[in-house]
């Protein structure tokens, strides 16, 4: 329904045809059958996904050829590894900021996409080519590529793009349009879950809608819903646009927030209310289907360790995992991939109360992040499977059954984990040593562990970027399933304590703390752990005021002004928001360290800065701050770095 007849015909030939038809109205049917019985509000939705499901995704079974690849930096370099084993060309896309980048001369070829704004930057700034669907199809074709991989981030969940890449006659590594769009809209995929006995958090439904957070507390109100609650944006994923508010006094300003880092993401600003779920630890199981119907789980990763819904340390399996809590989340998972007629790989993401190891532990589920995850080389070793390269296969028409050289994906009950792995994502933070500058001066990886790094390896000499997300290597060990966990831990420690990166300020030393924590080594630990126990606000007292005069507020990492709250001679308090950026998507504020008044705002919406510029000048009283411990001591040398770096910058101006 919905298609022409010819379509399939002219992009696939008349001998998949018959097969591709029999196959998506079967998928069809059984979601008609189960329209007939879901609630009126979830019919419309369902009506909607069958439509789109019935579509032309299948391309010419094995075909050859050359892969697009639509991302950058690490992943860029992990798909290009996989084509090369595959017997496929790649061919990288940068924007003009990021020619140098590692990942562009990782590829067979290149092409540079977006609009030249000269003198080597793009219009739009860096990440706009990136995002533009146009330019990465019409590179693909110029290219004379048959496959488009998106890897994670950027638009990998952008159903644009591959409903683009379809219609032009190009294979998507990943699933359709219909099924990213069923899941990327968060309220219609928990009307999903609901209709298919998946368990949800309470939250808000498709017919609620919201446009302030007065509108936020009406409903909540109207419906007896207590704080804490979790605005949620209702496109896209990746932990970014989500607040926790947990007072009235808090909705006004995390609405905004969220909306408009939701806007800025992806591209609607609609947010839905969901209850907050604390004491929670996060899993996800990883699931793989091929173009024939089949379709499997690979077990379930532990991502708990996460600051601000961004995951920081993840492993697999998940420890302790009682038959069945696995079994609740792993069938769960299926059925809501078959009900999208779901193909390539994805991951559905869990929150889940209770102890692992207890059956009456509660799971609620979170969403479905339909591509690739940064995580997935953790199931990758404790399975012994090449899931990337799946995803190349399955994407030129292969069965699940067929994969048995890149590990055991078929069927279900051959499926198991044989080791555990863990990775910790090592990133570049501000500087906060003289030591730190922005070029590395020493660079060795560990042995024996797996190494995915942005770098084709990094060397001396070399300048990570700013420009883009912090990751500059995923740092992956692992150890046999018949060793205790613990011995992966003390594994990964002394991988870390190998691991040297000179010249920059990396987060290694916060992953030595995290894996040697108690918490994590008794499996205590919750997505709370690092901002309530690592990152635990010691109590704070104000010491003696101190006058100031135009103190610079520097921003916290290169980005984009997203919005300017204060202007020139408006009275402002000691952490109160002035300046607002994104990088990478993600909305940071700016707050006063005085109280008194804004002198002056070199910034306005839209400009691009870079980490440790002044975005303001603030005068009036200051307040020494007593406190003590660990964290203490790392924010205060973060913001000692960052305003040394600022004078740096001045002193060189």
């Amino acid at each position: 329904p919905g298609r022409c007849s010819e379509q399939p015909l002219a992009i696939f030939g008349s001998r998949r045809l018959a097969g591709l038809h029999s196959r998506t109205g079967r998928r069809s049917l059984c979601i008609q059958r189960r329209r007939k019985t879901a609630p009126k509000g979830c019919q419309n939705m369902l009506k909607s996904v069958a439509r789109r499901t019935t579509r032309t995704h299948a391309p010419a079974r094995y075909a050859s050829g050359r892969v697009l690849i639509a991302n950058r930096g690490e992943i860029a370099l992990r798909v290009s590894r996989a084509c090369a084993a595959e017997g496929l060309e790649s061919v990288a896309v940068y924007a003009r900021e990021d020619a140098a980048s590692a990942h562009v001369s990782g590829a067979t070829a290149s092409r540079a996409i977006g609009a030249d704004a000269g003198g080597g930057q793009s219009e739009g700034g860096p990440i706009a080519p990136y995002l533009d669907v146009d330019a990465i199809v019409g590179a693909a074709r110029d290219a004379d590529c048959s496959l488009v991989h998106p890897g994670y981030g950027f638009l990998s969940e952008s159903a644009a793009l591959a409903a683009a890449c379809e219609a032009a006659g190009l294979s998507w590594v990943g699933p359709p349009a219909g099924a990213i769009e069923a899941f990327g809209d968060k309220v219609r995929a928990r009307a999903l879950a609901t209709e298919l006995g998946v368990p949800i958090a309470a939250g808000s439904g498709p017919g609620d809608s919201f446009k302030s957070g007065a509108d936020v507390a009406a409903w909540m109100k109207r419906e007896n819903v207590p704080f804490p609650v979790m605005l949620k944006a209702a496109s896209g994923g990746g932990g970014r646009g989500m607040r926790v508010v947990r007072a009235e006094g808090e909705l006004d300003g995390a609405f905004a927030r969220c909306a408009s880092e939701a806007a800025t993401a992806f591209g609607d600003d609609r947010v839905f209310v969901e209850e907050f779920v604390e004491g929670a630890k996060h899993l996800e199981v990883q699931v793989l289907f091929d173009q024939h119907g089949n379709g499997v789980h690979l077990l379930e990763r532990d991502c708990s360790v996460q600051r601000r819904n961004q995951k920081v340390v993840e492993w697999a399996p998940a420890r302790g995992i009682c038959p069945e809590l696995r079994e609740t989340l792993t069938s769960s998972s299926l059925d809501l991939a078959r009900a999208v007629d779901y193909a390539n790989a994805g991951t559905v993401e869990f929150l889940v109360r209770g102890a692992l190891d207890d059956p009456s532990s509660k799971a609620s589920f979170v969403e479905v992040n339909p591509r690739i995850q940064v995580e997935h080389t953790v199931t990758e070793l404790a399975c012994g499977i090449d899931l990337v390269r799946a995803q190349l296969r399955v994407a030129r028409g292969a069965k699940l059954s067929e994969l048995g050289d890149l590990g055991t994906f078929w069927p279900q009950n051959a499926v198991k984990a044989e080791r555990w792995a863990l990775q910790c994502r090592v990133s570049l933070l501000p500087p906060t040593k003289p030591e730190h500058g922005s070029d590395l001066t020493s660079y060795s990886e560990p042995a024996g562990t797996r190494v995915d790094a942005a770098g084709n390896p990094w060397a001396p000499g070399m300048t990570p970027s700013t420009l883009y997300d912090p990751l500059m290597a995923k740092l992956c060990v692992d150890a046999s399933i018949d060793q205790p966990f613990q011995s992966l831990l003390d594994k990964t420690v002394e991988a870390v304590d190998a691991y040297d990166i000179g010249g920059v300020h990396t987060n290694l030393e916060e992953h030595k703390r995290i894996l040697e924590h108690p918490m994590i080594q008794n499996d205590s630990v919750t997505t709370k752990f690092l901002e309530e126990v690592l990152d635990a606000p010691e109590p704070v007292q104000r010491g003696k005021a101190i006058d100031v005069t135009e103190k610079p507020l520097p921003s916290p990492s290169a980005g984009a002004v997203v919005a300017v709250l204060k202007q020139p001679g408006d009275a402002v308090e000691v952490g109160e928001c002035v300046v607002v950026v994104s990088a990478m998507k993600l909305e940071m504020e700016v707050k006063s360290a005085v109280d008194g008044i804004v002198d002056a705002v070199f910034v306005k919406p839209g400009d691009q800065v870079q980490q440790a510029e002044a975005l303001a000048t603030t005068s009036g009283i200051s307040y020494e701050v007593l406190r003590t411990g660990p964290a203490a001591v790392q924010r205060l040398e973060r913001r000692a770095g960052l305003e040394d770096k600022l004078a740096g910058n001045a002193n060189a101006a």
